[in-house]
């Protein structure tokens, strides 16, 4: 059972959510549990208690059995952990009342619950993901190991080599992907009133056109838009917002490779291309012969390139513009005020494209008909 990133995600969020929250029913709860393969230590059980405040619990062992009572406010993703071995934590839907829940040392993952409805809804989905997930296995492992080697890979031409392959082993883990995702839209659509829903929407908003995610949100009942992962979703979309098609972009400033300062105010009057990458971004090097046909093709008809990096390592950045030979145009690394104005994009590359008055004409996280170059060329030429 997943979720354990999430459920930190959800902690986190406890004080802007706790308002919401606060007059919301009180349930108490217990949950008994057996662990197979070992009697004693102990359990521990973290989740979020009626005025949001993060509860680390824990149960000792008695042959095996424990047991945890607590309040709650709605059913809850709580993460439950033996020891620091990878196999033993896992992530459940907890709701008031009683519940049970079997364990087995060093595979949590396969938990075995009952007494919560919430937890049968995602057992529902997961069966149908998890057979996915299994049958592409492989790929995903290759995927992974190359990926590192990718990273590490100090020598040039073998960093062109693994990196070649790393990007035929992604493209061959977008089906798969896409259809997990489909998977999870399928059931938000079917289950607008299930505490799952908000949760599963959340891990895939940022893949999503906020018309498409709102579409989805606006459909779940009162009481899930006001849960936790309701919530999540709302502040998700809120970032979109700031980067939705037809805003005037905000205003940012940054120092480019050469230590200049320069900021977006100063290209109105120009079309920009705003390329968000990574130096061990494999697709984001591919794109780059076509970045420079753009740029020599319509440079002198007023495009602007500013490439902005995600990097967390400064000189990584500095080497990958030397080596693809970009520096004739903007190259920029995040700073805070990037930060805050994108949020929204989590995945490179991304590209935003913005008009002569700083309108955002094209998005490449909305669902697109036409490209960027295809929607540039028709306003130049």
């Amino acid at each position: 059972m997943r979720y354990f990133f999430l459920i930190i995600i959800i902690f986190s969020f406890s004080v802007c959510i706790a308002q919401v929250q606060q007059n919301k029913k009180t349930e108490s709860f217990v949950l008994n549990g057996k662990l197979i393969g070992r009697d004693t230590g102990y359990i521990v059980l973290w989740y979020s208690d009626t005025s949001n405040k993060f509860i680390r619990d824990a149960a000792y062992l008695k042959n095996g059995k424990f047991e945890f009572k607590g309040k709650i406010n709605e059913p809850s993703t709580v993460a439950i952990k033996g020891s620091s071995k990878d196999g033993n934590y896992a992530s459940i839907y907890l709701e008031g009342g009683h519940q049970t829940i079997m364990l087995e040392e060093n595979d949590f993952y396969h938990a075995k619950m009952n007494g919560s409805q919430t937890q049968r809804e995602k057992d529902s989905l997961y069966r149908k993901i998890e057979s996915i997930e299994s049958k592409n296995k492989n790929i995903y492992d290759e995927y992974d190991k190359v990926s590192r080697e990718f990273k590490s890979q100090k020598d040039s031409s073998l960093k062109k080599l693994t990196g070649e392959k790393a990007e035929q082993l992604f493209n061959q883990i977008q089906m798969p992907a896409n259809e997990i995702r489909n998977l999870k839209i399928a059931f938000i659509a079917r289950h607008p009133n299930s505490y799952v829903s908000p949760n599963e929407l959340y891990t895939i908003i940022s893949q999503l056109s906020l018309d498409s995610a709102e579409l989805l949100f606006n459909a779940f009942t009162r009481r899930i838009k006001n849960s936790r992962g309701g919530i999540l979703c709302s502040v998700e979309m809120e970032k979109k917002k700031k980067i939705k098609i037809g805003t005037i972009l905000a205003n940012f400033k940054a120092d480019d490779i050469n230590g200049q300062s320069i900021s977006l105010s100063q290209f109105k009057g120009k079309y920009v291309l705003l390329e968000f990458r990574a130096s061990w971004c494999v697709p984001c090097r591919k794109a780059i012969p076509h970045l420079k046909e753009v740029y020599n093709d319509y440079h002198s008809k007023g495009i602007e390139i500013i490439t902005i990096s995600i990097d967390d390592n400064r000189k990584n950045w500095e080497d990958a513009i030397k080596k693809e030979g970009i520096s004739n145009w903007h190259n920029v690394i995040k700073n805070d005020e990037i930060n805050k104005i994108f949020q929204a994009v989590q995945f490179v590359p991304a590209q935003l494209l913005i008009d002569l008055r700083g309108h955002i004409i094209w998005n490449s996280s909305d669902d697109n008909t036409n490209t960027w170059e295809s929607i540039l060329k028709e306003k130049i030429e």
